[in-house]
């Protein structure tokens, strides 16, 4: 007859191993890479990095309106024309 902590300690054995079993990982990964998608599409997210990204392009405009590299520091007219390429096109794709 088989004692009680010998088939506790086989199905903790088993339990082990199926949690070590790739197809049990990836399932987990998979959910968990859901739930992060799930919160970066969230509308309250998106909201709140957009305002914090255009505080950040506020901080690096002169009173001209070009762009810099870093606060402070002169004018780059790349900056410029790729910050103007890129708020044209978020402005054409919200339409």
């Amino acid at each position: 007859m088989e004692d009680k902590t010998d088939r506790k300690s086989a199905f903790e054995t088993m339990s082990d191993e199926l949690e070590n079993t790739p197809w049990l990982q990836d399932a987990m990964r998979e959910k968990e890479q859901q739930q992060l998608l799930m919160t970066y599409l969230d509308n309250n997210t998106i909201d709140n990095r957009l305002a914090f990204n255009i505080k950040q392009l506020q901080k690096l405009q002169n009173t001209k309106g070009c762009f810099r590299w870093w606060e402070n520091g002169p004018r780059n007219l790349y900056i410029t024309l790729s910050v103007s390429i890129i708020v044209a096109t978020a402005q054409h794709d919200d339409r």
